[in-house]
């Protein structure tokens, strides 16, 4: 046993290589860096951590050499003549079956090919710059963060300033204080007394006085809720729906055009039950709240809208400890422009998130056909596991297909990222979001058509979008931890 681990120890050792003399041209720059990702692959890959090894072989495509034989092959690529067939995406890579002596050891050799690759963007960038090739330099400096984030002198040759103790670009700096910005307004807006008035059973919409049950109405500036149960409940989902809409002036800025486009007839009231009997009565006997649908579909909802003579109405049906995320969901939902629908989904679980910690609403249809059921999992912090696996695995779901779901079965990986990535370009695009996720809805988009919507409304490069979102949200991340997003 002892032996077997000294010659493992040698292999990764041997996997960082010799120290090749310091190069001269970029060629031989890609060339070191190459190798040495690709030798610490190879070791990655004996320690059973595959994972790590898949993103290194992934750099070395991304940024060093887009034909290397040894990283395609790593990622599964296969050759077929004189030509190279990529992995199906949607093939999901083995797990990791590593020992935590392995992951140790694969750690300690990862951070001495860290410090290693990052010590040669250094260098050459620095002769770069001595040989006036400034925007070359600015690259490799760049380049050299990605691997060591934390080398205070080439944040001081890219001239970085400082933050509560994070060094980043000015854009990151403003990334961290917008993100911390939207975390204390999501805090001082839950704590926000609201004025409620309550109504009197006279007030009782049509529709709800076919139903034989004890409402409790309250009344706040932008809507009516009326519960099947105690006038403290009706303030309570009047109080926090009500909060939403003070969240969503914060987020949508104050751009009194903008406000004047995206304007929509508010919801006039919103009915609550609690029981399964009290929902199906409710639908029976007052069947324009069920919007077309028959008796038997509408019951299998947990809430709908429609359209009342006085203008949009709501019903839900939950459980009092759901009444807060609810009432926000609601809001950020109904209270919002013809978001794309998948986006829209991410929204609404960013503003219950914000607003109470919780994830509880969901706005699906029912799937088309019948089929095996994904377990429905409504923790964030469990989401934000498994979104960080998926992530360390290469097995994220790409960002292009997000916008393109279908609401008949939204999947879990999609909604975990639509959620984290709706938090993030909240703060990075506070004033792009918007306009991009109005234009991505409508007809379905293709892939490549969602591409180039996001390049048009965010002006930059579509991978490096989803790319910065992954550094960002990943686990460990210094820009995450920065920003305040839970690690």
């Amino acid at each position: 046993m002892e032996i077997r681990r000294c010659v493992g120890i040698v292999v990764l050792v041997s996997a960082l290589g010799a120290q090749d003399p310091p190069p001269k041209t970029e060629a031989e720059l890609s060339q070191q860096v190459a190798g040495a990702l690709v030798g610490f692959a190879r070791s990655a890959e004996t320690y059973k951590v595959g994972s790590a090894a898949r993103r290194a072989y992934e750099q070395v495509l991304d940024h060093y050499d887009p034909n290397h034989t040894a990283a395609r092959a790593g990622l599964g690529w296969k050759r077929v003549g004189d030509e190279w067939q990529e992995v199906d995406p949607a093939a999901k890579p083995p797990p990791d079956a590593a020992t935590p002596a392995q992951r140790k050891s694969v750690q300690t050799a990862w951070e001495r090919t860290q410090k290693r690759v990052g010590r040669l963007h250094r260098d050459f960038g620095s002769l770069l710059h001595a040989a006036g090739d400034t925007a070359r330099a600015t690259y490799h400096w760049q380049r050299s963060l990605v691997f060591t984030p934390e080398d205070r002198a080439v944040h001081d040759l890219l001239g970085h300033g400082e933050f509560d103790g994070f060094r980043g670009s000015a854009e990151q700096i403003a990334f961290v204080q917008r993100m911390r910005a939207i975390l204390a307004k999501a805090r001082e807006v839950a704590e926000l007394a609201i004025e409620v008035e309550t109504l009197p059973p006279t007030a009782l919409p049509a529709e709800l006085k076919q139903v034989d049950f004890q409402w409790s109405g309250a009344r706040g500036p932008n809507c009516q809720w009326w519960v099947a149960g105690s006038q403290l409940e009706a303030d309570e989902c009047v109080r926090w729906n009500e909060r939403a809409v003070r969240m969503l002036e914060f987020l949508f800025g104050d751009d009194p055009d903008l406000r004047q486009r995206l304007k929509l007839q508010p919801t006039r009231w919103v009915a609550v039950v609690r029981t399964p009997a009290q929902r199906d009565r409710l639908l029976e006997r007052s069947p324009s709240l069920r919007d077309g649908e028959t008796l038997e579909r509408a019951k299998l909802f947990g809430g709908g809208s429609f359209k009342t003579s006085s203008g949009p109405a709501g019903w839900q049906h939950h459980d009092v400890a759901h009444d807060a995320d609810s009432a926000v969901g609601h809001a950020a939902k109904r209270g919002t422009p013809w978001f794309n629908s998948g986006l829209s989904e991410g929204f609404v679980h960013a503003m219950t998130w914000l607003l109470c910690g919780t994830v509880q609403a969901w706005y699906m249809q029912l799937p088309a056909t019948a089929g095996e059921e994904e377990q429905r999992v409504r923790d964030p912090a469990a989401w934000l596991k498994a979104l960080r696996a998926d992530i360390e695995a290469g097995a994220d779901w790409p960002l292009a297909q997000v916008p393109r779901e279908q609401m008949t079965n939204f999947r879990n990986p999609v909604r975990h990222k639509a959620w984290t990535f709706v938090l993030w370009l909240l703060a990075r695009h506070p004033d792009e979001w918007v306009h991009l996720m109005v234009e991505l809805g409508g007809e379905k988009q293709d892939v490549a058509e969602v591409q180039l919507t996001f390049e048009a409304m965010l002006h930059r490069d579509f991978g490096e979008v989803e790319e910065e979102w992954r550094e960002w949200v990943r686990a460990g991340s210094r820009i995450g931890r920065a920003s305040g997003l839970p690690q």
